[in-house]
């Protein structure tokens, strides 16, 4: 959209221009860095939230006490590796969480973009942490490098943030 848009001003600034060279590819270069901005993929970077105790601190929190995550410091995670069944381990928090609210929890996730919709969210679990937190336990399966949406729904909350996807670097060596 953004590009269609460049695409036309230039048009019009080339057609009523007297130096329609220099003023194109003036425009032609900061467009394509532009262009090549992480327009791609809007990846969603977390902060440093300060939660009630004992939660873990993090730099990272994306979210509100009713449900948050820690997300990646530069928004990507790996794609799943050769021979394992997910790539990321992902703990949802929300205040009062205790095991077998769970069932309440529903995770989705989406491509953006173009590419196979190959990733897929496990069925929620619960895991315990140190202090006596309690965490809503998903696991992802990232088939393929690409940007994608994750959503989370917890009873009336809701959280979604944008990840993009890469194969991790040891991955890359091992099938080499």
């Amino acid at each position: 959209m953004r590009l269609r848009v460049f695409y036309s001003a230039l048009e019009s600034i080339m057609k009523y221009s007297k130096l329609p060279v220099a003023i194109g590819a003036v425009f032609l270069i900061s467009g394509l860095q532009f262009a090549t901005a992480d327009e791609s993929c809007p990846r969603t970077i977390g902060a440093n939230k300060v939660f009630s105790e004992p939660w873990p601190q993090a730099d990272t929190w994306f979210g509100s006490e009713s449900l948050a995550v820690v997300l990646p410091e530069d928004g990507i995670w790996p794609t799943t590796g050769p021979g394992y069944l997910i790539a990321v381990k992902l703990f949802w928090y929300s205040a009062g969480f205790k095991p077998g609210m769970e069932r309440d929890f529903v995770g989705r996730i989406e491509r953006i973009g173009n590419g196979p919709n190959d990733a897929a969210i496990s069925h929620p679990t619960n895991a315990g942490l140190a202090n006596d937190v309690w965490t809503i336990l998903t696991g992802i399966d990232f088939g393929s490098e690409g940007c994608w949406r994750v959503t989370g729904e917890f009873r009336g909350q809701s959280l979604e943030f944008v990840v993009e996807t890469k194969p991790h670097p040891e991955y890359e060596a091992e099938s080499e």
